[in-house]
């Protein structure tokens, strides 16, 4: 059960699919790709819940991507991709209000992705959100691999700070458990609503309702 976000010391955001509304463009992205080598595209949101997860290197082994190329090699080629319409990718519906609110009760916030850092900050620019954000937590490369050391080097220097962390995918469940913060998942996001629903943590079907735990 998670508290009023009043009661929260921190509260900590996923970016890509929680704040970020890229779902979509991320799918495009790698269905560049997989054009460019005569291989099936991503065509439907099922069949890309069926294939998205973390790490990241085995959501490009399944879908083939990985057969005679090396993952450092399409990751870049996937982030030169994306990168051409990062500045008009839109924030999720909903969340700009809810960190405005969560800032106008008082309770800290940050960002804790699985992105690069500067890209990261970026991007916060595009959607004017970085003022509202006291930590802006990414990685130090562009692979994605993992954010539950970030998560846990967080957790030392606020060892006795009540945490939320807000996500969209079970890596963000992954990354909460490593470091002991409270957890809430958000559908709409880079998994399915009803996949969240099965990892033993509260879930919200969109900004609305999460609003409505936070603050109702």
């Amino acid at each position: 059960m998670i508290h009023p976000a009043r009661d929260y010391d921190y509260i900590l955001w996923d970016f890509n699919g929680t704040l970020l509304d890229d779902l979509w463009h991320g799918i495009q992205s790698v269905n560049a790709l997989l054009n460019r080598r005569g291989m099936p595209t991503v065509d439907t949101l099922e069949r890309y819940y069926s294939l998205f997860g973390f790490p990241i290197e085995d959501y490009y082994r399944r879908l083939g991507l990985l057969d005679n190329e090396p993952y450092d090699k399409v990751a870049v080629e996937w982030l030169d991709e994306y990168r051409k319409g990062e500045a008009a990718i839109p924030a999720r519906k909903g969340a700009r209000e809810l960190v405005e609110r969560i800032n106008a009760a008082g309770t800290d916030q940050g960002v804790l992705s699985a992105t690069e850092t500067q890209m990261l900050r970026t991007q916060l620019d595009y959607l004017n959100l970085t003022p509202f954000f006291s930590e802006i937590l990414g990685r130090d490369d562009i692979y994605a691999t993992d954010k539950t050391g970030i998560a846990r080097a967080f957790r030392q220097k606020h060892p006795h700070d009540c945490i939320l962390m807000i996500g969209d995918t079970d890596h963000d469940k992954a990354t909460a458990d490593a470091a002991g913060f409270d957890c809430v998942l958000v559908g709409g996001g880079h998994q399915a609503l009803a996949y969240l629903q099965t990892l033993g943590c509260e879930t919200a079907p969109d900004m609305a309702a999460l609003g409505g735990m936070l603050f109702d």
